[in-house]
């Protein structure tokens, strides 16, 4: 095997361009919050001075009005759960105990908006440190850390509060060591959706007693999430799952009844973030970002269903005043008025007094202006405070103004802290586009490309056209495909003709199975329909036709490869082989309720399972290395081939039942694309087209909240991070690297450079887009995300480069010939 210099060459400057995105990656993301500081008792106000030049500040009675207001504090987090789920009939029909609640004005429910990413480890953090963490933390979600930063769960355990947990084990890495009894359960097996909460739910009976001896108990359920993940809010195992939940409220809200304390207890549910319309999260649509907040105290009147809207890190000030702890001293949130109520009036005053103060002190630390308005009014609350405090008969509607004061300033100075945690490294960002930019020169034809591609690019200028990328290239391939048909009939090739016609029928089709972005979110789509229950049978249906279609397209490719057409003995076990993997696919998707059952079921079931998909799976990979070796002629086809069937077989199992259809169409558009014998250029950008419209297809979107998990748990039946992690890149990146396949099936080496650099291209160009716009509104919730599959699109085409470089080494294929043609 000889590597010649264009492929070294075409290596190593991909390598450089891996380098430079890892550089800019480094450069755009802050990677840490670095606040080491705590707070201590010492942190609250001993004095009010309205200005140096009062001689006569007031002085706190600090032991008097901060004090613990609450017996026990139970915090119940429910993951994934929305706010409409309390609100709307269609799902808060099955939450009896806790709407009637809510309607008695027994308790608040609070409409709380949660900050991007919508996952769970930077969700916990902003709940316990009163932060918003760094959107690199949807990375390191996989394998969190322990919290550095102050916490309530830290102040907690330096007051010897005894803390309790159950649950998700994230909150045991995030803070090890701080729960004096605890039972942990993994979050990332999402398949499991009632053992995982009934692991939780075990534990109330010892700790719902009067001799228990917590402080704070924790509990973190994971069940709802999963169905979430595996069919959305609208799953049949909602009604069953939400009515667990208000099972265990109930439950807690007796124990608390039944307390003979002489303060109260509090019961806190909040999901740490929501849940799309279809299912999963991690994006910035309203279902995901907007979470309920629902409060419960002992005989207390609360208000029913608040209006307005708090934030996620307002939970942190407010439950560290009720429990009279030190507020964390990063904290960018703001005292919830209406969870006060067990205070008087001094009590409250003095608690938006300390956590003005406190928020004040990282504001000024992070040089905030001073002449805002809402510093008027924190100036104007101090010198209103002290006045108060002097007076003997002070009303109570002076209280509520200053009150008001303090909420502007707080307001203010907490939006600013937010936006300030971001930190970017300009000069490092800088060197990764120079970098970029210098590895174009590899390609003088890049300039055509960005010509062919100039609409494409511009539009990653725009956060709506991000949010509808998919939209933009649905329109671009439509309109490619009216000009072919248009073509082929003026040049009298009906055959052609209504070859492009079906395929234009069937991209629609496709586009129709998954809605994606925010132009069509909540909209019903295709696969919505297909997915409920009383349609089973038209799944059934297209399932058997997805599988029939996949069968014969394997068939296809594989004679298509062969150098030799005539059949052998080999050639029907690879054929019988296929069909047995298929057969498989159908069954384990029975097994998951998702398909009607068929005839003999009980015998098939034993026949095609998952181990047999597995073990069928590795024979075709070997037989298929056989035939390679057999025959020496085509060996470059053989093999493209062979790793398009594979692969296609492998995607079969992967992909959501609705979605079964989309291999044979890719397939079919792009055997359709081999019929014009396209320049090389022209070629590579319609299949780099294709790639993204395929990875829009199967219902993938440009936002976090999209990235669909379940695949990667299909036949595990305990966590495998290494195995989870392959099947869900395989699942999300499998029919780019298809197309890629087709690509360089016919184009080798000089489509693969093309294509190296169109995607290189789009790269720098958005790198450029986030360098000018870092301080843009949408940062966060639209271009980060963005350059996140950016980034590791550019990291799998390289992979795919140096396998296919190597490929054509192994085969033989010289590169001087392609060049010379």
């Amino acid at each position: 095997m000889r590597l010649t210099k264009r492929s070294v060459t075409l290596l190593y400057l991909s390598s450089c361009k891996i380098f430079a995105d890892l550089l800019f990656l480094y450069g755009f993301f802050s990677f840490g919050y670095n606040d080491s500081l705590t707070s201590t008792p010492n942190d609250l106000p001993s004095t009010l001075r309205p200005n140096p030049n009062h001689s006569e500040p007031w002085r706190f009675d600090t032991r008097r009005l901060y004090q613990k207001s609450v017996n026990r504090v139970v915090l119940m987090v429910i993951d994934g759960i929305r706010y409409d789920f309390f609100m709307e009939p269609e799902y808060n029909v099955f939450m009896p105990f806790s709407i009637d609640l809510i309607k008695q004005n027994q308790s608040c429910l609070f409409r709380t908006r949660v900050n991007a990413p919508t996952v769970t480890m930077p969700r916990i953090k902003a709940l316990t440190t009163g932060t918003v963490p760094n959107f690199i933390d949807l990375v390191l979600n996989l394998d969190s850390s322990a919290v550095q930063q102050d916490s309530i769960i830290y102040q907690a355990c330096a007051a010897n509060k005894h803390v309790i947990f159950y649950g998700d084990d994230t909150w045991l890495k995030l803070f090890p060591n701080s729960f004096i009894r605890y039972d942990g359960i993994t979050s990332f097996y999402i398949s499991d959706y009632t053992e995982v909460d009934n692991n939780v739910t075990r534990h109330l009976e010892n700790e719902l007693k009067s001799s228990a001896d917590w402080d704070i108990m924790i509990l973190h359920y994971l069940g709802l999430d999963h169905i979430g993940h595996m069919g959305g809010p609208r799953s049949k195992l909602m009604p069953n799952k939400l009515s667990e939940m208000d099972n265990i409220i109930q439950r807690i809200v007796n124990y608390m009844n039944s307390e003979e304390s002489e303060l109260p207890s509090i019961l806190i549910v909040c999901g740490d973030h929501g849940m799309r319309d279809n299912g999963g999260h991690g994006g910035s649509s309203i279902g995901e970002v907007v979470v309920p907040l629902f409060v419960y105290f002992k005989n207390k009147i609360c208000g029913g269903s608040i209006e307005g809207e708090i934030m996620q890190t307002d939970f942190v000030p407010t439950i560290s005043v009720i429990m009279g702890l030190p507020i964390p001293s990063g904290n960018t949130g703001k005292l919830i008025h209406k969870i006060l109520q067990n205070l008087n009036i001094n009590e409250i005053l003095f608690a938006y007094h300390y956590n003005t103060q406190q928020i004040y002190k990282n504001y000024n630390s992070r040089k905030g202006l001073m002449n805002k308005g809402f510093m008027k009014d924190f100036n104007h609350a101090i010198f209103s405070y002290y006045d108060w405090l002097k007076k003997e008969n002070a009303s109570i509607d002076q209280a509520l103004h200053i009150i008001s004061l303090y909420e502007s300033a707080l307001n203010g100075m907490s939006n600013y802290l937010v936006k300030s945690i971001a930190k970017f490294d300009v000069f490092l960002i800088i060197v990764s586009i120079i970098l970029s930019i210098q590895i174009n020169d590899m390609d003088k034809n890049v300039f055509y490309t960005l010509c062919g591609s100039l609409v494409h690019i511009l539009s990653l200028f725009s956060s709506s056209y991000i949010e509808e990328e998919h939209q933009l290239l649905y329109h671009l391939w439509t309109g490619f495909s009216a000009i072919q048909v248009y073509m082929a009939f003026v040049e009298h090739n009906y055959v052609t003709t209504a070859k492009w016609i079906v395929s234009m029928v069937l991209h629609r089709f496709c586009k129709d199975l998954n809605y994606i972005g925010n132009q069509w979110s909540g909209f019903y789509s295709l696969g919505d329909w297909f997915r409920e229950s009383h349609n089973q049978s038209y799944m059934s249906a297209l399932m058997v036709i997805g599988i029939l279609s996949t069968f014969f397209t394997c068939i296809n490719i594989y004679k298509a490869g062969k150098y030799n057409k005539r059949f052998n003995t080999l050639n029907y076990i690879i054929y019988f082989l296929y069909f047995w993997t298929l057969c498989c696919v159908y069954m384990y998707r029975v097994e998951t309720k998702e398909v009607s059952v068929p005839y003999g079921y009980n015998i098939l079931k034993l026949i095609f399972c998952l181990n047999t998909w597995t073990i069928t799976w590795y024979l075709l990979v070997g037989f298929h290395i056989v035939s390679v070796i057999k025959h020496n002629n085509n060996k470059w086809n053989n093999a493209v081939c062979i790793l398009i069937v594979l692969l296609i077989l492998r995607l079969s199992l992967l992909l959501r039942p609705h979605n079964i259809l989309l291999p044979a169409v890719l397939v079919f558009t792009c055997k359709l694309i081999r019929l014009k014998n396209w320049n090389t250029l022209t070629m590579t950008i319609i299949h780099y087209w294709l790639s993204l419209i395929f990875f829009f297809y199967q219902g993938n979107s440009n936002s976090i909240g999209t990235l669909d998990i379940v695949p990667g748990y299909i036949g595990q039946t305990s966590y495998d991070p290494v195995i989870a992690g392959i099947h869900i890149f395989t699942h999300m990146f499998g029919f780019p690297m298809l197309i890629y396949l087709f690509l360089v099936l016919d184009q080798k080496f000089l489509g693969l450079q093309k294509l190296c650099m169109l995607n290189v291209t789009q790269s720098c160009v958005y790198n450029l887009v986030i360098l000018l716009f870092h301080n843009h509104l949408f940062i966060w919730s639209v271009f980060s995300p963005k350059l996140l599959y950016i980034s590791t699109f550019t990291c799998t085409t390289y992979i795919f480069s140096a396998l296919i470089v190597i490929l054509l080494s192994v085969c033989g294929i010289s590169y001087q010939k392609e060049f010379n043609v």
